[in-house]
């Protein structure tokens, strides 16, 4: 479904401070996993992400989504096949504008038989109160409420649900709950896994909480230094005891980044 094959991608190329950031990623994913990543900070993670969105283009290596290549396709094409929620609940969604045209744009950009022009008719409010009813914040008669106006939680929620509400082939979430309180990251959490799991939507979710990573999905992947040092797809008996055991086996050093240590209570 995806294939990422001798990913690489080098920061300040050719120059004094150059860093390689991925080093020669090799990943299949197939259709319908869930899988967390975990690493510290610097490991690559949120910069394999953006070289499979489009963010930034890969030095060289290949990237097929669902036997397209994408490597060098421009992020606007992306974006039609690949959802993406970010850290920053301010980044999934624009605050001047109403929750029904913030879905609109969302829903329009993923259906390639419409364009961005079309007319927003009764039928698509009556299926965005649907879709905004099943999030369980009060949100399904407030279509004509300014984003900017919601709470954190209430926007990433939003923007969950705008990056599926037309089901992308690839869902990628970047800490999007690490931003929240614990009450409010667990119920966006619930959400995601409700809708991931509900759709069959094929996920790649980033997370310094280790009992994120451990609950959540089918495969736990481990990143350091631009590599892939882990690939778990038996999770079965798995403890953060064990992630960090591993982490050492695998790397030679303990996993003592704080944000990590810190969320896995």
């Amino acid at each position: 479904m995806l294939k990422i094959s001798n990913l690489n991608k080098y920061f300040n190329l050719n120059t004094i401070n150059e860093v390689k950031v991925l080093d020669n990623i090799n990943l299949n994913v197939n259709k319908a996993d869930f899988i967390t990543i975990i690493g510290s900070n610097g490991a690559g993670k949120s910069t394999l992400f953006n070289c499979i969105a489009g963010s930034i283009l890969a030095d060289s290596g290949s990237i097929i989504l669902d036997q397209n290549d994408i490597t060098y396709k421009k992020e606007y094409l992306r974006s039609k096949m690949i959802g993406r929620l970010f850290q920053n609940p301010l980044q999934g969604s624009a605050p001047n504008m109403t929750i029904e045209e913030n879905l609109a744009l969302a829903y329009l950009r993923g259906d390639s038989s419409r364009n961005s022009f079309s007319m927003i008719t009764n039928s698509d409010r009556l299926f965005f109160k649907e879709k905004l009813k099943e999030l369980n914040l009060n949100l399904d008669n407030s279509l004509n409420q300014k984003v900017g106006t919601l709470s954190g939680g209430q926007r990433q929620a939003l923007s969950l649900l705008m990056a599926t509400i037309v089901t992308p082939k690839l869902l990628l979430l970047d800490e999007h709950t690490a931003a929240l309180d614990p009450q409010t990251a667990k119920t966006v959490m619930d959400l995601t896994d409700d809708i991931v799991s509900k759709n069959k939507i094929t996920c790649l979710m980033i997370t310094h909480n280790l009992n994120h990573a451990i609950k959540y999905g089918n495969r736990i992947l481990m990143m350091e230094k631009g590599r892939i040092v882990l690939d778990l797809d038996n999770k079965e008996n798995i403890t953060i005891d064990n992630l960090l055991d591993r982490f050492k086996k695998e790397t030679g050093k303990l996993l003592d980044n704080d944000r990590i240590l810190l969320s896995s209570e």
